[in-house]
């Protein structure tokens, strides 16, 4: 009878210590497979298989990211006669880091046709008859005027510190004037 008395409350005591350490692991289990699922780049609900999720996974984990050595090239097609210009420069420290999904939500107005560490394809239909003869960007701070080559042709007399972040940004990987004439417009909107 002694006995009873001693091993009914241990047993309790015993079930009680085990269920806590077992609904701690299972939350916690639960829990990290909700950080998994429901990242950025994943949505639990949108997996067939353990092995289909578990590609998406190894994908996700993989995914190519643009670093300071990627060469971004910027393609601009004409819409009426389909000529094509192509920039070429090293990815700004803006867009390090980003991967393809990421960029198209950054360059809303350009499609991006080839995505890798190396080397980032952008392409962007313009809308006028004649190729870009300019590119507005930034230079130590001023609005500075580059041929469509990206050779330095002047640099003005109007700081970009008061310009909203967005169209500092716009700036900084460069906006292409079709012409003089624009390109008089835009620096006197940019005075102002």
């Amino acid at each position: 009878m002694k006995y009873k008395k001693i091993l009914m409350p241990l047993f309790l005591i015993s079930i009680s210590v085990i269920g806590f350490f077992l609904g701690r692991y299972l939350m916690y289990e639960a829990a990290e497979y909700m950080k998994i699922t429901t990242g950025p780049n994943l949505i639990a609900s949108s997996y067939t298989s353990l092995d289909n999720y578990e590609q998406t996974l190894e994908h996700t984990a993989y995914a190519h990211k643009i670093t300071p050595a990627t060469m971004i090239v910027q393609r601009h097609v004409d819409s009426r006669t389909g000529q094509t210009t192509e920039t070429l420069n090293r990815a700004a420290a803006s867009l390090q880091g980003l991967t393809e999904e990421q960029l198209n939500t950054f360059f809303d107005e350009w499609s991006v046709l080839s995505f890798s560490e190396n080397e980032v394809i952008i392409q962007r239909i313009i809308e006028s008859m004649q190729q870009p003869s300019y590119k507005l960007s930034i230079f130590h701070g001023f609005l500075a005027i580059f041929n469509i080559d990206g050779r330095l042709l002047e640099v003005t007399n109007i700081p970009t510190s008061h310009l909203a972040t967005e169209e500092i940004e716009r700036l900084t990987h460069g906006i292409f004037i079709a012409d003089e004439d624009e390109l008089i417009r835009r620096l006197e909107d940019y005075s102002s």
